[in-house]
């Protein structure tokens, strides 16, 4: 299923997304997981050594905006 009108738009958005990833300054890594309801993009990022904490987004552009 195609998300986008064009390919300039999904451009657009593309590179948004990866500029504010690029922000948090923290390395990160980006995975796609397999759920009952379909597959999931998911980021895992900060000390692993922490205790996990996972945020959802509700508004904005995405996920990176948290």
């Amino acid at each position: 299923m195609e998300r986008y009108k064009n390919s300039s738009g999904k451009m657009l958005i593309h590179d948004s997304y990866n500029k504010l990833l690029h922000a948090w300054e923290t390395d990160f890594e980006e995975r796609n997981i397999e759920t009952t309801y379909g597959l999931t993009h998911i980021i895992i990022a900060g000390d692993r050594s922490n205790p996990p904490l996972m945020l959802f987004h509700g508004t904005a552009d995405n996920s990176a905006m948290m």
